[in-house]
């Protein structure tokens, strides 16, 4: 059978986030292109994850001044986050979604992205302030990115393994903010109105990083050197917090 945008549409995750909203009319369209163009899921993830990477360079080029060129920014990380959704819809709509395969492509895709957009930021630091500070400064966020991703998928890794928990990576979200087929925009909560507003903007850090930057170069240095105290401050407690688990030993 003819993939159609409606017949796509029929087989989206009905658990996704209302802040996708748009994203998420527009995806049966780009999935129903893709597929007719032979691509797996797989192969949309990767395409959605290399178009990260290069938009991060445009993420460090818009930090050295090149600011005309946020509205590119804007517009290809929606365009991956549309991939990213359609990903799934392939996977779905032809039986090949895979728990284990699929699950860690997506996710080195979204690790790929965060260290990319790090490095961005490193790199424009660098670039910007001339600072001896900015190398140190930069391998520390890269390594506090590093050490919070291990310990957090370690520790869920553990407890879901030898807790069988369904402890989840995102969390919980308020009642109300699920995204339901058909449901009209103007039917929708006006908290939720909202979020399929703010939905549309991704990474929402790399704006408030090119702004910084602008606006004091100095500023930006250290606001990426309280970044990375945050992310070891993280995963420190992280740690701390799983040690004084109350887990018998037998259960290890």
């Amino acid at each position: 059978m003819r993939a159609t945008p409606s017949s796509i549409a029929a087989v989206q995750d009905q658990r996704l986030y209302v802040d996708w909203y748009f994203l998420l009319k527009a995806s049966p369209y780009v999935t129903a292109a893709l597929m007719r163009l032979g691509l797996s899921a797989n192969a949309t993830t990767i395409v959605w994850g290399l178009l990260n990477i290069l938009t991060a360079v445009l993420v460090y080029l818009a930090i050295c001044g090149y600011v005309l060129l946020v509205p590119i920014i804007f517009i290809a990380f929606a365009i991956s986050e549309i991939l990213d959704t359609s990903d799934g819809e392939i996977a779905r709509y032809t039986g090949t979604a895979s728990p284990i395969g699929g699950k860690l492509v997506d996710g080195v895709a979204h690790k790929a992205t965060e260290f990319a957009l790090a490095a961005a930021y490193a790199c424009g630091a660098a670039t910007v302030t001339h600072s001896p500070l900015a190398l140190p400064i930069g391998v520390g966020l890269l390594a506090g990115e590093a050490m919070l991703t291990y310990c957090y998928e370690r520790r869920l890794l553990v407890i879901r393994v030898h807790l069988r928990s369904a402890e989840k990576a995102g969390g919980s979200r308020p009642l109300g903010s699920t995204y339901r087929q058909g449901t009209p925009w103007f039917a929708l909560p006006t908290q939720d109105k909202l979020r399929t507003i703010t939905g549309l903007v991704s990474y929402k850090s790399v704006y408030a990083a090119i702004v910084i930057a602008a606006l004091s170069p100095t500023a930006f240095l250290w606001a990426l050197a309280a970044l990375a105290a945050y992310k070891h401050a993280t995963w420190t407690r992280l740690v701390a917090n799983t040690l004084r688990m109350p887990v018998r030993a037998s259960t290890l």
